[in-house]
């Protein structure tokens, strides 16, 4: 569980930084595949505490409006910390994630 993400308030947007670690694909519910992006090292912006190794989001509208980003680019964003549950329905176990980025740019 990423302690880190649960201590924050999961009704307010935080600014986080970010590196970005690879990118990848996943399918849609009718098997289209989806660009996804791992973001790596993510932290609260001015805070030296990382909140989680890794995230991984959509690379669509909100990430691509920061322009051609590539492995190993910072990137800087606000997000919402959201709940959800992970794994096989009988081994259902709860963890937190970044959701609904907006504001994504590089970070200087």
């Amino acid at each position: 569980m990423r302690k880190n993400l649960q201590e924050l308030n999961t009704d307010k947007r935080h600014t986080f930084t970010a590196t970005v670690k690879r990118f990848g694909t996943k399918s849609d519910p009718w098997g289209q595949p989806i660009e996804t992006v791992c973001l790596g090292d993510v932290r609260i912006l001015g805070a030296r505490q990382r909140m989680t190794d890794h995230v991984w989001f959509t690379y669509g509208k909100q990430m691509k409006g920061a322009g051609d980003l590539a492995v190993g680019d910072r990137i800087r964003f606000d997000a919402r910390v959201k709940l959800y549950t992970k794994g096989h329905w009988k081994d259902r176990k709860a963890d937190y994630k970044l959701a609904y980025p907006t504001k994504v740019r590089r970070a200087k």
